[in-house]
């Protein structure tokens, strides 16, 4: 488990959310199934989403699932 200032420094590194970002939609293709365990801030599975997954399953047993529960909605 991160502390909440590494969630932070990682969603705040641009080059490392474009990259994953690029990743995903090349992985994933549109109407895909996905899983995003230790899903922490929600942002893969967020991005997941945005490439156009039918549906996914964000996995976290820490205290950081209510971040992205809050950013899902």
């Amino acid at each position: 488990m991160f502390p909440l200032q590494t969630h932070l420094q990682m969603l705040a590194d641009k080059a490392r959310v474009a990259a994953f970002r690029r990743a995903i939609a090349e992985t994933a293709p549109p109407g895909d199934v996905v899983a995003d365990i230790g899903t922490g801030t929600g942002i893969l599975a967020l991005l997941a989403v945005q490439a156009g997954a039918r549906r996914v399953y964000a996995l976290e047993w820490a205290p950081i699932l209510d971040v992205a529960r809050r950013a899902a909605r």
